[in-house]
Parts: C-alpha cells; structure tokens; sequence
C-alpha cells in the first residue's frame, strides 16, 4: 500500500499545476488517465461526489487516496475469489465475468488469467491482483473487469468486441433478435429501396429528396407510396436474418 500511495502522491503533484493542494475537475481527469483509468464525463461526475466532501468541485490529495481504497480492492477480489481460497483461479474469472455478461472459452480466459498470474501458477494472489488494480478509482466488479479485459488488449462492452452467446440463452432468442433486426432495418431503409427502384424503372437520376417528392407527389397513398412492396420485404427477409444470426450464435458457441 505504501508504493501504492507513492504513486498517487507523485500523480497528484504532477497534475497539481498551480501547487493549490488540489485537482479541479479536469485536472482529476487526466490525473485518472495517467494511472490507466480514463473515465467519462458522467464516470468523473460520480467519483468526484462521492469524495468530495466539503462540494468544492476539487480534490485534495487525502480526497483523491479514497478513490483508492484497499478494502474496496479486496472486496473484489473476493468477488472473484468465489471459494475464498486465496486465488482466482480460470473457472473463477470466467464466473465473474459471466456476471457482467461478458462470456469467455477457456482459451480466452486462461490468457486472461495470464496477463496478471505473474507466478505463472495458474491463480491470481491478492497481491498479484493489488499490483495491476490498485489505481482503479472505487474499485468494484465492473471497473476492475474492464481494466483487466483492457490489459489482455481486448476490446469488451461498451467496449465489447462481438459477444459470445450465453450458454444459457435459448436459441430462439437469436433467431427473434434476428429476424426482428432485420425488419427494422429494411422498414427503416424502404424508403431509399423505393427510390433506387424508381432511378433503375425510371433512368433518370434526380437526387434522394427530388425522387421522394416526386413519389409522394404522384400516388394517391401520399408518404405511403415510399414504404410499397415493404411487407412482402419484411416476410423475405425475416427468415434470412435470423437464420444468419442463429448460425453465428451456434458457430460462436462451438469454436475456440
């Protein structure tokens, strides 16, 4: 805890520009990018009132330590550390990660465990842990879970690269999102489909809003005319989406 508080002292200095004793709220933020942890406006907005005690909108050096609390950190880990055992073990990162609905093989959470199992024993220690996580701010699951994916160099959530499917989702499921993507995204689009049609009957090329007008403008439907044949559109592609969505849900699930 000792080196942990080194750090954030010499963080704290190095962005105290003016010597005030105090990070104003952009200084916090940079401060907070510097030890790896850049955070949103909204992410900021919430740290800094739950450490700012006297509503300043600045963070003395004693404030910006709380961010950083070590009994925080060791919640944690024993939110991963699942049977208290004294070590994270594969199984362990994968169910926590579960929790936040981020699903990894066991390829990929073994390398996961890699990044920060320095002893190369095939668990993550407290202190092993504390090495890599000690300067995430209010420390919980969540944060720590996306510094961890960020260390491993990939991309998850908001921040997430394509998901894999959890196990316990019934395939149906996929097949619903799919198919239901698929007709939102063509009824969205109808109309530029109408347009295109009209250019290729027609041969003429007028631009986007001067074919629609003039659509509108010559059938008795009104805005109607520019969603025409977009029924028959939806029952063709339906199928077709969600049959591609259930076979990346099942080829995802089977490959390593």
């Amino acid at each position: 805890m000792h080196q942990t508080r080194a750090k954030l002292k010499s963080t704290f200095l190095k962005y105290d520009i003016d010597s005030s004793g105090e990070l104003s709220v952009a200084e916090l933020s940079t401060a907070l990018k510097d030890l790896g942890n850049p955070v949103t406006d909204q992410d900021l907005h919430t740290v800094l009132r739950k450490v700012d005690k006297d509503g300043s909108k600045r963070v003395n050096f004693e404030e910006f330590c709380l961010l950083f609390d070590e009994a925080s950190l060791r919640n944690v880990y024993n939110e991963f550390d699942a049977d208290h055992s004294g070590g994270i073990t594969v199984a362990e990162l994968r169910s926590a990660l579960d929790k936040l609905d981020v699903h990894l093989s066991m390829k990929q959470a073994e390398d996961l465990l890699t990044t920060v199992d320095a002893s190369r024993d095939g668990q993550v220690s407290f202190e092993e842990f504390q090495k890599f996580f000690d300067t995430v701010p209010m420390a919980d699951l969540r944060s720590v879970s996306q510094k961890w994916l960020q260390l491993s160099g990939v991309d998850f959530g908001s921040d997430l690269s394509v998901p894999v499917p959890p196990s316990h989702m019934p395939l149906w499921r996929f097949v619903l999102a799919g198919g239901l993507g698929g007709v939102c995204s063509r009824t969205v689009t109808a109309p530029l489909e109408r347009v295109r049609i009209e250019a290729q009957v027609g041969g003429s090329v007028t631009g986007v809003l001067a074919s629609m007008r003039r659509i509108v403008g010559g059938s008795e439907h009104g805005l109607r005319a520019l969603m025409a044949g977009n029924g028959a559109n939806c029952v063709r592609v339906f199928p077709h989406a969600g049959i591609a969505c259930l076979t990346y849900a099942t080829l995802v699930r089977q490959l390593p």
